[in-house]
């Protein structure tokens, strides 16, 4: 059965919020609020159908929140159905590519995600028409078809798409995440490192990080992170878990 993907208003009820490596940011949901203020419409989010009027958001979690906190009770929606996990999630890295500013090393990691999906729903990529030996068929041919399908997709070049592939493959994912909003978070700086084995990776961006007079600390509270972590969790939560959380705390104080 082929996907489909269908318009229409739903209850902001019925969406699931699926999890996010990326933290919410205040100041776009707050800009997006005073949009909706000011226009009372929002963007439609796209969702996955997973039940009669059950949903899970596949993007648009920034605009979904400001939704929520502008007190609206439904949202226009791209409903897709008929769709796997992994083509949801495909969609949503797709989205975030076109539509959000993310850093290097957020494109990167995304990028390396999009390519494993691709292959792992195109695996006849890597029988690609090379001319060469069977190991450089298989490696170019899985890089070719993915770069071009990529380019069609997101509208960057071949040769951006395979490098950031390339960064998210060859770097550990937790580093990357050290490495966001950092000095270090440049191409150059990301491309030194796929060099390295990963053994290296690490003191690298250590040593790299402190010389930069950004050491990384252990045992040492880091208010930013949590913050984000608390931040998309209450994203995630339904509407019941968010009140009783709420109620929690307030009893606790």
């Amino acid at each position: 059965m082929e996907i489909s993907a269908t318009p229409m208003t739903i209850l902001v009820s019925s969406i699931t919020s699926r999890r996010s490596n990326r933290p919410l940011v205040s100041t776009h949901i707050s800009k997006l609020k005073e949009s909706i203020r000011i226009t009372s419409f929002v963007s439609a989010i796209v969702v996955g159908k997973t039940g009669e009027n059950e949903y899970q958001l596949v993007a648009g979690q920034h605009r979904l929140e400001a939704a929520i906190k502008s007190g609206q009770k439904e949202v226009p929606a791209i409903v897709v159905d008929h769709a796997t996990p992994l083509q949801l999630e495909l969609i949503g890295i797709d989205d975030n590519l076109l539509h959000q500013k993310l850093s290097l090393a957020q494109e990167a990691k995304a990028m390396a995600r999009r390519k494993a999906i691709f292959l792992k729903l195109a695996p006849e990529a890597a029988r690609g028409g090379d001319r060469r030996s069977a190991k450089s068929k298989a490696q170019n041919g899985r890089s070719e078809s993915f770069a071009g399908e990529t380019a069609k997709a997101t509208g960057r070049s071949k040769t951006a798409i395979n490098r950031s592939a390339r960064r998210g493959e060859r770097i550990a994912s937790d580093l990357m995440d050290i490495i966001d909003g950092t000095p270090l978070s440049t191409g150059e700086f990301l491309d030194r490192l796929t060099k390295m084995p990963p053994e290296e990776q690490a003191k690298c961006v250590k040593d790299s990080l402190e010389a930069s007079g950004k050491p990384t600390q252990t045992g040492v509270p880091d208010v930013a992170r949590d913050l984000a972590r608390l931040r998309r969790s209450w994203a995630e939560a339904c509407a019941e878990a968010r009140t009783t959380f709420r109620q929690e705390v307030l009893a606790a104080s």
